[in-house]
């Protein structure tokens, strides 16, 4: 069974969930450095793999080197006997010049953000 579920977002929707998540620990910032040439392709398809939608950018951000991605999170807490779901989302950028790779996770439970990014 997969942890993640896809969510289906256009960018308007992304970009509205996205600015209600930017505090109170509920945003995490990683910076790593690529072992290999910063590859946004490659990028795109790793959402996939982690069964996350790719959620496709609009308008300015549609030229940026990002990623962005939605899904739902089932944690282990069980509720009226289901998993309960943590709504996530995560963008990925890519800076190329600096061999780079930053990752921003954001979720409404700041221990689901810890845990995730």
């Amino acid at each position: 069974p997969h942890f993640v579920t896809p969510v289906p977002l256009d960018f308007a929707r992304f970009g509205q969930r996205w600015g209600t998540l930017a505090d109170g620990g509920k945003e995490k910032v990683v910076l790593v450095t690529a072992k290999e040439a910063v590859d946004m392709k490659w990028a795109a398809e790793l959402l996939g793999r982690v069964n996350l939608t790719n959620v496709a950018p609009a308008g300015a951000a549609a030229s940026q080197p990002s990623v962005y991605g939605a899904g739902l999170f089932r944690t282990t807490t069980v509720r009226n006997g289901q998993r309960v779901g943590v709504g996530v989302l995560l963008r990925l950028d890519g800076n190329a010049a600096r061999g780079m790779w930053r990752l921003v996770v954001r979720t409404q439970a700041p221990p689901v953000t810890a845990a995730l990014a």
